[in-house]
């Protein structure tokens, strides 16, 4: 998610209240013809843009439901994100949380799970919760006079990856969060996000149900609060972040030649108007230290694809043969307008294939949405090469008609498993050691995912 969170929700009261306006942002290329969907179209900052080799436009119902098997309590889910190695036994899904009190999202207790799949995607079971929201002091400034306030961290955004050559093997799992403030002030309904104040964080564990370890800070910036002295980057001590005010959305993967990728959009202030590019940093110890690698995307980049032509977001990075692939959303105000699968042309040199246009994408995935839904908000994308039944999964926000607004589904074109896994969770067992992963005793279903695919990843 975005730093304007504040400015998204009040986006999204306007729109329920004007029902007929289609909700486009100021500047953004959302919905041109009156027709549901996301129309991407060539702006005059698009001039010269290298043309996407293969677009997808996705549709968001239908048979198009994957459920979480046995997941306690009431959630809604966002930002998935799948690992899930060729020729595996079994893959795994990280994705946020974010606890209902009936109609209601708690954004103050945002933290991430983990499911489980031994299908290649087609269906997915829990298996732990990896970390959890806790209490802490209100940031400086936070709380207005004669205020009752309170305020929990919470983790969002996740990545999971599997690091096979870590000589560790409590720390072949990692995963990486977003992990930052959140307000809540006495009689004001809406939480506020401190995503400027937090900080990435990464956890391990031996196997995807854990244990996972605690959170410690792995990259930090200047304004980030709580204990980061020990973070392995900070943006400030590089001339190539230096002017990241935050980073935000994580995404990781282990690259052909072994090292650890993280890809993060770099948020430039001002914060009420962002530009965002995506930063590429490596490491090659498994995570102790880090450095800046390259930026392979701007926010200029975004226009080529329909966006403002300020922000890339949402990065997500994947393998699919001797290949690393960054999928990435271009924003316009208040809108995500789909997600860009680029091919690295050059690992090493964090380089992505192009040529004077800018970076090509190899796919360019947008939503159609359905009738009565108003906001054009889809985007954080993620993929595996051991799930082709999941294929690209993407998140979006829902605001429909005569109906209370929703913060995000998962959309994806995989039928719902007719009934509940009964196997046990044995399913990594073989090949990722050193433990039985424990069956699921919570027989109660959390609400579904909805996924859009567009099949495997061969036709990259």
């Amino acid at each position: 998610m975005s730093l304007d969170s504040t400015r998204r929700v009040e986006f999204v009261a306007i729109c329920v209240a004007a029902l007929a306006a289609g909700c486009s942002g100021d500047g953004g290329s959302g919905d041109g013809d009156a027709a549901p969907g996301t129309d991407v179209v060539t702006t005059d900052a698009a001039v010269g843009c290298a043309e996407p080799d293969e677009r997808s436009e996705l549709g968001d119902r239908g048979d198009s439901q994957l459920v979480v098997l046995s997941q306690p309590g009431s959630v809604t889910e966002a930002d998935p994100s799948i690992e899930y190695p060729p020729g595996a036994p079994g893959g795994a899904l990280a994705y946020t949380a974010v606890p209902m009190i009936g109609p209601v999202a708690d954004q103050g207790g945002l933290h991430t799970r983990v499911a489980l799949s031994d299908d290649g995607g087609a269906s997915w079971t829990f298996v732990a919760v990896a970390n959890a929201a806790i209490a802490t002091a209100p940031p400086a400034g936070s709380c207005p006079a004669r205020a009752t306030c309170s305020a929990t961290r919470v983790h969002e955004t996740s990545s999971i990856v599997y690091d096979a050559s870590d000589p560790d093997p409590d720390r072949r799992w990692k995963l990486f969060t977003h992990r930052y403030p959140v307000v809540k002030i006495a009689g004001d309904p809406e939480a506020k996000l401190y995503y400027a104040l937090g900080h990435l964080a990464l956890q391990a564990a031996p196997l995807p149900s854990g244990p996972w370890s605690d959170p410690v800070p792995v990259a930090a910036w200047p304004a980030s609060d709580g204990d980061v002295a020990g973070a392995a980057y900070h943006t400030g001590d590089d001339p190539a972040t230096a002017a990241c005010g935050a980073l935000g959305e994580p995404g990781a993967t282990v690259a052909p030649d072994g090292s650890l990728h993280l890809a993060a959009a770099c948020i430039q202030p001002p914060f009420e108007d962002p530009t965002l590019d995506i930063v590429l940093l490596r490491s090659l110890d498994h995570g102790a230290s880090w450095s800046y690698l390259a930026t392979p995307l701007t926010g200029a980049d975004g226009a080529c694809l329909g966006g403002a032509g300020k922000r890339v977001n949402a990065a997500e990075l994947f393998t699919a043969g001797d290949d690393e692939y960054l999928i990435a959303t271009p924003e316009s105000p208040d809108q995500r307008l789909g997600c860009a699968v680029y091919r690295f042309d050059d690992v090493d040199a964090g380089r992505l294939e192009g040529a004077s246009g800018g970076p090509r994408a190899r796919r360019l995935i947008t939503l159609r949405f359905a009738e009565g839904e108003l906001v054009h908000y889809a985007g954080a994308c993620t993929a595996a090469e051991g799930a082709p039944a999941t294929g690209f999964t993407m998140s979006h926000l829902v605001v429909r008609q005569g109906e209370p607004p929703a913060l995000h589904e998962v959309v994806s074109g995989v039928p719902a498993p007719v009934a509940p896994v009964t196997t046990p969770l044995t399913l990594l067992e073989r090949l990722f050691e050193p433990a039985r992963v424990p069956p699921c005793d919570n027989p109660v279903t959390g609400p579904h995912m909805h996924l859009l695919g567009v099949g495997g990843l061969k036709a990259l």
